[in-house]
């Protein structure tokens, strides 16, 4: 398997939900207005969280069948088929969390004039619907990447990228600035792409199973359990701090503080496409430490080197960049924190290949322990950091609880295949 070929492809999946960023964020916040696209920035979050929802069964689902592509085609059929049953169940739950407590959220919860509640808490309603077909897509995108489906993979990211912000402004255009509509057209967007990768599995979607896909749930879920626990914690400290601070201060601020993180958030598209690729490579060659301990040290560093550069140019640049984008205003509220963030976002990128090494061997109860002690940490020093320093505060804890997930994952996954290498050569 050819990790550069994969990494490219994954990388040309996010070049053009990045254009249509840059185009429609500062066109959106200027029709919605702050409190309205502060709530947007809210429903992308949530949307974009669930997505991760599954628990772990995409990520689980390319670790199984990336090992058993020389099996008959069947089998894997079976894999998929437990995976999708899965996730089915984990999309309904997430449905039922959040359609029950959006109402509440919004009402007790957000600093929003109240004239706009009935309109917000219509949009979370629809946002929980679309909980639905964002999960199962995200079992599908394992299940393409699995069978090395990249080019696949990455036109359903493409479609999804461009439609988070290309279809607000169309529903603005024709219908005003209803944030309900808006999260209606994003539904819609999410059920076509979830339609989609079906399609593009139904040679081995529709396969008579030579397993039965209800035994096999188990051995998915046991990988997959501890990768849901981190990849329902992992984003929360990513996204949750949004919703937190909607808590703590004015909705309005968090237009400062989320528009930078999501476009910072952007950039670990460029780790994100290599550690997906290195993933399957890695997950089919783990019994390799050789490769393994040489794949994780020349991939970091290769890593380490690109997003230096790049925050380099963040630090140096942003500032300028914001009051041509957007306004000299929003600059000087959102360049603090984007420096700040922007150092955070440089140890998150070089995490991602250790996690990814680490999943790949299988070590995901490591992982998910460590994301559940950050959290504890996490919320209190966040909410005493913000309450007391605003964005700034919030933006100190989020790239020190970055540090510190780097340091743990680094460390953890050279002592594993230092181990690993010993237990070889005895």
């Amino acid at each position: 398997m050819d990790v550069k070929k994969n990494t490219i492809m994954n990388l040309l999946g996010v070049v053009l939900p990045l254009m249509a960023a840059l185009y429609a964020i500062p066109k959106l916040l200027h029709l919605l207005g702050d409190e309205r696209f502060s709530v947007l920035l809210l429903i992308w979050a949530l949307i974009g969280y669930f997505s991760l929802f599954d628990f772990g069964v995409g990520r689980a689902l390319t670790y199984e069948i990336s090992q058993k592509l020389h099996k008959p085609r069947n089998v894997i059929s079976s894999y998929l088929k437990a995976g999708l049953l899965i996730v089915f169940v984990s999309a309904i739950l997430g449905f039922f969390l959040v359609f029950g407590t959006a109402e509440i959220f919004v009402k007790k919860y957000l600093n929003i004039s109240p004239l706009l509640v009935p309109d917000i808490v219509d949009a979370f309603i629809v946002a929980a619907i679309a909980v639905i077909p964002t999960t199962i897509t995200s079992g599908l995108r394992g299940g393409l990447e699995g069978v090395n489906k990249f080019r696949e993979s990455n036109i359903n990211r493409a479609i999804l990228g461009v439609s988070v912000f290309a279809l607000p402004l169309v529903a603005v255009k024709f219908h005003g600035v209803s944030l309900s509509i808006i999260a209606m057209y994003l539904l819609i967007a999410r059920v076509m792409v979830m339609i989609l990768a079906f399609w593009q599995l139904r040679h081995i979607l529709f396969l008579k199973a030579s397993l039965s896909p209800i035994r096999l749930t188990p051995s998915i879920f046991r990988y997959g359990f501890w990768v849901s626990v981190s990849g329902v914690l992992g984003p929360l400290m990513i996204y949750g701090d949004r919703f937190l601070l909607a808590s703590i201060l004015s909705v309005s601020v968090i237009a400062y503080y989320a528009t930078p993180q999501e476009g910072l958030l952007r950039l670990l598209v460029i780790p994100g496409a290599l550690a997906s690729a290195l993933f399957h490579d890695l997950s089919a060659n783990n019994k390799n430490i050789k490769k393994l301990w040489h794949d994780f040290v020349y991939y970091q560093k290769k890593v380490g080197f690109i997003m230096a550069g790049i925050v380099l140019l963040v630090i140096l640049f942003s500032q300028q960049f914001y009051t041509y984008w957007i306004s000299e205003e929003f600059s000087q509220q959102a360049y603090i924190p984007t420096v700040i963030l922007s150092i955070g976002i440089f140890f998150n990128s070089l995490g991602l290949i250790a996690l990814t090494t680490l999943s790949s061997l299988g070590k995901v109860k490591y992982i998910g322990f460590l994301h559940l002690t950050e959290l504890v940490f996490f919320i209190p020093f966040f909410y005493l950091f913000t309450k007391n320093f605003g964005i700034i505060g919030a933006s100190i804890v989020w790239t020190l609880r970055s540090v510190l997930d780097f340091y743990f994952l680094h460390s953890k996954t050279k002592k594993v295949l230092l181990l690993e290498s010993f237990k070889k050569n005895v």
